[in-house]
């Protein structure tokens, strides 16, 4: 199961966290911890929260929203599955 902290940690092992939270700061005017709070599921997080096309890092964001949702939707433990993909 995804949580906050597979998510920051992916960003950050991506060097996007800081590009993530600046963006969803611009776009909506929200932190990283109110786009996370109490989420449930992640898959789609990236494609949910921000509008690539709106950004700096339109191919970025594709990308890792790519890398990340191929993580998060396999039966595989989050944790293995990241590390094989990255």
């Amino acid at each position: 199961m995804t949580s906050t902290e597979n998510f920051k940690n992916f960003l950050s092992e991506n060097n996007a966290y800081d590009k993530y939270c600046s963006d969803i700061e611009k776009q909506h005017g929200i932190n990283f911890i109110t786009v996370t709070m109490g989420r449930k599921d992640f898959r789609n997080i990236i494609n949910d929260t921000l509008m690539w096309a709106a950004t700096d890092n339109c191919h970025l964001w594709e990308t890792l929203n790519n890398t990340w949702n191929k993580a998060v939707s396999s039966n595989k433990q989050f944790y293995n599955n990241c590390r094989s993909i990255w």
